[in-house]
């Protein structure tokens, strides 16, 4: 043999690429003064509260799986605790397919001397089309807004509000809507002062705020503060789950970046456009046969779709569907990688 065993067994193998990180993002500080960034959240990646100083000027993740037409976008957070756009420099890895330089000209199959006979055709019947029958559409209607309540309300034990485009609440200050939600506030004076009705354990009733993930120490922030551009208000009124923050209660607000964009004269974020993403994933609907013995269904019908199976910890998988009498199947396995 010309494989040299000794070499092949005793050194492990070494590891060129690394799988199964998704795409990598790298922002860079672009000026000298410690800064406070916000990047946004996208469907699978989750809003980021960052620290960069000149000791830590750099922040990477190679967790980011975005999709088509998803962008990401970052803000900065003044002195004062106010969005600005962001003096940053933003990275993306890999940014474009590389090109593997293969033979794209295929050789033709080699010519015979018989043309195509009739025997290659099938033939199609078209005595039914007579029979057709047109039937009427079928929408379907899922109330999204409540099952991204659940979503949220499972993560929290707070109380969630999202605030749709059509909630007459959004013509509202927010120191209007603290005020039914078992808060007084005033704002009389020009500032944004607020306490709870609950009586406090930590000798303090004023209740710790969250901004978009960043702790406000100052409130003037806040003072006439739009409903129109927040996307949802969690509320904890006891603080579970915020230790020494939590003494008062604590309101977490988070703005939507569109409708910011929309009411807002300033801009207060940066948008970069994702050179590369992935395809959102495609849904399957198992399409209703007339009959599951007919020439049309054996050619062509399908039974069943499962996709993201993952295999079980004895190495095995099992798969599951309804039985409709068809006495032979053909199984179409992809994407296994990695034991998904």
């Amino acid at each position: 043999s010309s494989y040299q065993w000794n070499t092949i067994f005793n050194k492990s193998p070494k590891s060129l690429f690394d799988f199964e990180k998704g795409l990598m993002f790298k922002v860079s500080l672009n000026q000298r003064e410690d800064s406070q960034i916000y990047i946004f959240p996208t469907e699978f990646y989750p809003a980021q509260a960052l620290e960069l100083d000149q000791n830590n000027r750099e922040f990477s993740s190679d967790l980011f799986y975005p999709f088509k037409d998803e962008k990401l976008m970052i803000s900065q957070y003044d002195k004062k605790g106010k969005p600005i756009v962001p003096k940053i420099f933003v990275q993306f890895k890999p940014s474009a397919i590389p090109d593997l330089k293969l033979d794209m000209f295929k050789r033709l199959p080699e010519r015979t001397s018989e043309g195509p006979q009739e025997s290659d055709f099938s033939q199609i019947s078209f005595e039914s089309l007579d029979r057709v029958q047109q039937l009427e559409g079928v929408t379907v209607v899922e109330d999204r807004t409540q099952t991204r309540l659940e979503q949220l309300s499972s993560k929290t034990m707070g109380e969630i509000d999202i605030f749709e485009d059509n909630d007459p609440k959004r013509n509202q200050f927010l120191s209007t809507y603290l005020s039914t939600r078992g808060y007084v506030v005033n704002e009389a004076s020009g500032e944004f002062i607020i306490a709870s009705r609950i009586p406090s354990t930590s000798g303090s009733n004023r209740p710790a705020i969250f901004l978009d993930g960043f702790l406000l120490f100052d409130y003037s922030i806040l003072y006439q503060y739009q409903l129109n551009i927040i996307d949802y208000i969690e509320i904890n009124p006891m603080g579970q789950g915020y230790g020494m923050y939590g003494g008062a209660g604590v309101i977490k607000i988070v703005t939507d970046p569109y409708r910011r964009a929309k009411y807002n004269s300033k801009p207060d974020y940066s948008t970069y456009e994702i050179p590369m993403a992935f395809e959102p994933e495609k849904r399957f609907y198992n399409p209703k046969y007339s009959s599951y013995s007919s020439g049309f269904f054996l050619k062509y019908g399908t039974l069943d779709w499962q996709p993201e199976l993952r295999l079980e910890a004895d190495g095995f998988l099992t798969i599951k569907f309804k039985n409709y009498g068809v006495s032979d199947i053909k199984l179409f396995l992809e994407g296994v990688v990695n034991g998904s």
